[in-house]
């Protein structure tokens, strides 16, 4: 019994841990969501919105449409 209840405080703990984890997680990806949409905002007002920030080439517009906030083209992320 003394076990058993010693493996339900440790999972309690876990399960508790992740949680909080979880709770700090959010606003940071938040921040950093927001910071992305504010950089494809400064590209769209210096005309550099849908080039890649590394070649210059034009982003496909399927990548765009499923990420507005992307700035790489798929070459220039592989490498």
């Amino acid at each position: 019994m003394e076990l058993e209840q010693a493996a339900m405080d440790r999972v309690s703990r876990r399960v508790s841990l992740q949680a909080q984890q979880k709770a700090e997680e959010g606003p940071r990806l938040r921040k950093r969501q927001l910071q992305k949409i504010e950089g494809a905002l400064r590209r769209i007002e210096a005309g550099a919105y849908g080039k890649c920030y590394v070649c210059e080439e034009e982003l496909d517009a399927r990548e765009l449409s499923v990420d507005p906030t992307t700035t790489r083209c798929e070459n220039c992320v592989e490498e």
